[in-house]
């Protein structure tokens, strides 16, 4: 999606499969450094995410019927 919509600048893909993966990302400095788009795919099982993303997902749930 990015090739289409961002050209010739920078970014990078990223596809991660466990919460062990996830945090290795979320926890690198190059990672976390703003220098660039990255897409991030979370593909957790179910009773296998975050407890922050959970909550995320909850705060948006809760918006979105409020809206």
């Amino acid at each position: 999606m990015l090739p289409l919509f961002h050209g010739e600048h920078v970014y990078e893909n990223y596809r991660l499969d466990s919460v062990e993966v996830a945090n290795k990302y979320l926890e690198d400095p190059e990672f976390n450094t703003p220098n660039k788009i990255r897409m991030v795919e979370l593909m957790l099982d179910v009773m296998d995410a975050p407890s922050n993303l959970v909550q995320q997902a909850a705060f948006s749930a809760k918006t979105n019927a409020e809206n």
